[in-house]
């Protein structure tokens, strides 16, 4: 029992440190291929690894893996999101000066994937978008108020497809401001957008969505390793005696 105890402390500890040597890419344009995503980033230390994420599919009946290795992409969607792990948390620091680089003519947001960093102060909802609206377009229509941060479409998670909202993050508060004065009259796609300030339930909100899906990975990881474990359970002297039974049960 007590050995079973240490393995689980063992296995949180691996992916604490795991994650913390873990970055978010936001942005990333969709034919993008891991080597070159990876080349990018070498330049703040050595990559471990790289996983692509939010990939818009067709058919989403088929496993998403699935559904990306053999092509079925949404050819409206021309972006998706990445995690980058390295083999030293020290690049994560260098990594996260990155934000807002431009990237294959895209410009791509850049966080921990641990804890992102929310500053209501420095953000403004956005509501009305439309659907296909993709993260550079709105990247673009605030660039004209101020240095922006980082920009984020709440999307399907299925489809990913916008649900007609999202939130823009500036360098700096003053550009809020003049953010919310143009609010109804900013047009995005020939569409005019809704923009206000966000309030704290707003950033509970964006707390919430950022919390889900990294517990959504680590939950995995963790049905990952538990199958495992089943698998050598069986194998012991139970699973042996179980197969004995069948097998003279059968004769």
């Amino acid at each position: 029992m007590e050995t079973s105890k240490i393995s689980i402390v063992a296995d949180t500890h691996h992916d604490d440190e795991r994650l913390a040597r873990t970055i978010f890419v936001g942005n990333v344009p969709l034919e993008t291929k891991r080597e070159k995503l990876a080349k990018l980033f070498k330049s703040c230390g050595p990559v471990e690894s790289v996983r692509f994420r939010s990939v818009p599919v067709k058919n989403t009946k088929l496993p998403k893996k699935a559904a990306v290795l053999s092509g079925d992409r949404l050819p409206i969607r021309d972006s998706m999101n990445a995690y980058i792990v390295f083999q030293n948390e020290k690049s994560v620091d260098a990594a996260l000066s990155m934000n807002g680089t431009l990237f294959q003519n895209k410009h791509l947001k850049v966080d921990r994937a641990e804890r992102p960093s929310i500053s209501v102060d420095c953000c403004v909802f956005v509501g009305n978008l439309p659907f296909d609206v993709e993260d550079e377009e709105l990247y673009e229509a605030f660039a004209q108020v101020g240095a922006v941060k980082y920009v984020r479409v709440i999307r399907d998670k299925e489809t990913g497809f916008g649900k007609g909202f999202g939130y823009v993050c500036f360098n700096e508060s003053i550009s809020v401001i003049a953010a919310v004065r143009m609010n109804g009259s900013m047009k995005v796609k020939g569409r005019c957008i809704r923009i206000a300030r966000c309030k704290n339930s707003e950033k509970l909100k964006m707390q919430k969505v950022s919390q889900s899906s990294t517990n959504k990975r680590q939950e995995k990881k963790k049905k990952k390793k538990n199958r495992g474990k089943k698998g050598l359970i069986g194998s012991g002297k139970k699973g042996i005696q179980k197969k004995i039974t069948k097998k003279r049960n059968k004769a």
